[in-house]
């Protein structure tokens, strides 16, 4: 059977609309450290992640780190760029500012855990044994050569619950580690009270829309390669 000139591009639309959608996905772990209890796991389970200003006179700090599986991406299908996704879950008094990094291909610690596999283990996240962890308060506790910064982000004084915010990874693979994660880390590095407190929502969230996300979008030379490459068997015969 043969198809009209019509039906082919009706076909190919179809086509580039269906490799339009993009990717989302969930982290599949995701806990924040405390400075004040350095060799805690604090609670995995918890529907908000704490983050506080990490500096040298707040013992208060907190980092928030998320672990995505990457395994269903492809960057020819998904496209090379991802964004990363997340929510605060409290209001806020005051101006948080956020770096968000990837930790490095291979470096130490990828395959963190976001509690204690068995109780009383010890193997869960803190604030010691956390990947890329530095003592200097410069680098905002965090060693730099361990990660690499993709963007940044502020929380604004007045924002209600609910504000999103999105940092782009320009290209997420050369983050992928051995097992096919990637962690992504949120700190706080200025806030204008030191005193206020941030939370954004972790992966437990009862509310799914506050649940933090990757996202990976086809460029549209993928989305046109995908429906050109279907031509010639639109255009067999049987």
């Amino acid at each position: 059977m043969s198809f009209s000139p019509g039906k082919i591009f009706l076909i190919l639309t179809s086509l580039a609309s269906f490799s339009e959608a993009a990717l989302t996905v969930t982290a599949i772990a995701d806990n924040y450290t405390f400075k004040a209890q350095a060799d805690v796991n604090q609670t995995a389970t918890a529907e908000s992640l704490a983050i506080k200003v990490a500096n040298a006179s707040q013992i208060n700090a907190r980092t928030a780190f998320f672990k995505f599986d990457t395994s269903a991406a492809s960057t020819v299908v998904d496209g090379p760029a991802a964004v990363f996704q997340v929510t605060n879950t409290t209001a806020s008094n005051t101006l948080f500012q956020v770096r968000v990094y990837a930790l490095n291909s291979g470096a130490a610690g990828y395959n963190w855990l976001a509690a204690d596999s068995t109780a009383g283990a010890g193997d869960g996240i803190t604030w010691n044994n956390s990947p890329a962890f530095s003592s200097s308060a410069t680098s905002n506790y965090l060693d730099l050569t361990e990660v690499t910064e993709v963007g940044t982000f502020d929380i604004t004084n007045g924002t209600a619950v609910g504000g999103t915010f999105q940092v782009t990874l320009g290209n997420w693979n050369n983050f992928v580690q051995a097992d096919g994660t990637l962690t992504l880390i949120s700190v706080v590095y200025a806030q204008t009270a030191g005193g206020s407190n941030m939370s954004l929502g972790a992966s437990e969230h009862r509310t799914t829309a506050y649940r933090p996300t990757l996202t990976f979008v086809p460029e549209p030379s993928t989305m046109a390669l995908t429906a050109l490459g279907a031509l010639p068997l639109l255009r067999r015969r049987r």
